[in-house]
């Protein structure tokens, strides 16, 4: 009972001071030069003292990631110039000195005849030498099947089909984490269809392939929780997709979606996906930035004259630690231009007269 008091008391005083208190799912401490610690609560019996030295290892710089075990704290530390921990099941990433980085990568319809796989495999490998940890993706990972709309443009049918041609064949390369939302389009066919939530069901099929790489964040959007490990203050970070037609003017469907917002509801930026366009930039205060495609204009984009930017994006935005808002965003965008990855690609209702790319890499 006593350690049960105990362990009540230690989680609230440490909740109350902005210690994050993690179950079940520990974070990923990245650092340059870092070092770990544990701090035994069980040997601290006052609780005034066992917070006190938690909070100044916390003023030295230390991310601390707090574990109850019994009447035990785990307290995990990290340090260094450049601490980033990652949270996927909070959605929330803390950053010792108010750097973030991230890669974007989306709308790749894996299943489609038009998909472009092997470069989507080449921007992870990108986004590895760069130092990224988390790729985030805002939907329709794979293209979903209605026959009398993209039918002919398959060459992987059915839900099942698509989705252990996802957990086979998306990218996955150690120490990068991909941080996924779903659609109200492509995907969310299957899901309308039979009730299905996509995003579990995805990630439940990647778990049985043995993958803890990717991660579902939820239907549509969700807010990413950018925060300064050193003095608390943090902004949030949208991932959507929106959804509706796409305009002739690039940079207009984002405007438009950033006057939808409301004052309190307006994040610090913006990451979306669906349109297949490339472009970053700030609108009402709003950085955002669209993260292109991984799949090359299909006969409707064809036929509606919309292009498609192939390739992602990296990501950089830093923190002002006082007011936690963004106050910078670099983008590096990578294209791809050179179809040799897909060989001769021809509109066509049959799949034998499209050239698909060698997948087993």
């Amino acid at each position: 009972m006593k350690a049960r008091q105990l362990k009540g008391t230690q989680r609230a005083a440490m909740a109350a001071n902005g210690i994050d208190l993690g179950e079940g799912s520990a974070l990923n401490i990245l650092s340059d030069t870092e070092y770990f610690g544990e701090i035994d609560a069980a040997t601290t019996k006052d609780n005034a003292a066992l917070l006190e030295a938690l909070l100044s290892e916390r003023d030295k710089g230390a991310i601390l990631e707090a574990h109850m075990e019994g009447a035990a704290v785990r307290v995990r530390q990290g340090r260094g110039d450049h601490r980033i921990a990652f949270d996927a099941p909070s959605a929330r990433v803390t950053s010792g000195d108010g750097c973030f980085l991230f890669g974007i990568a989306t709308d790749m319809h894996l299943g489609s005849r038009y998909e472009r796989l092997d470069e989507l495999h080449d921007f992870y490998r990108i986004c590895r030498d760069a130092g990224v940890s988390v790729v985030l993706n805002a939907g329709n990972w794979i293209d979903g099947e209605i026959p009398r709309i993209n039918g002919p443009d398959l060459h992987v049918h059915g839900l099942d089909g698509q989705i252990e041609y996802l957990c086979g064949q998306y990218p996955q390369i150690p120490g990068i984490e991909t941080w996924a939302i779903w659609g109200d389009d492509h995907e969310s066919w299957f899901g309308r269809q039979m009730g299905v939530d996509m995003g579990r069901y995805a990630e439940r099929a990647m778990r049985a392939h043995g993958r803890h790489d990717w991660h579902n964040l939820g239907y549509m959007e969700r807010d990413i929780e950018l925060r300064h490990a050193g003095t608390g203050r943090s902004c949030r970070l949208r991932l959507v997709h929106p959804g509706g037609g796409s305009a002739y003017a690039v940079s207009y469907t984002m405007q438009k979606l950033i006057e939808s917002y409301d004052g309190g509801d307006k994040p610090a930026a913006v990451v979306a996906g669906h349109y297949h366009k490339m472009d970053a930039g700030n609108y009402r205060n709003s950085w955002y930035v669209q993260g292109g495609c991984f799949q090359d204009q299909t006969p409707f984009m064809r036929k509606k004259k919309l292009s498609a930017a192939v390739g992602g994006c990296i990501v950089r935005y830093e923190q002002d630690p006082v007011t936690g808002a963004l106050i910078s965003q670099e983008v590096k965008m990578i294209r791809y231009f050179n179809r040799a990855y897909t060989g001769r690609l021809r509109y066509s209702i049959t799949s034998e007269q499209v050239d698909l790319p060698d997948r087993g890499r």
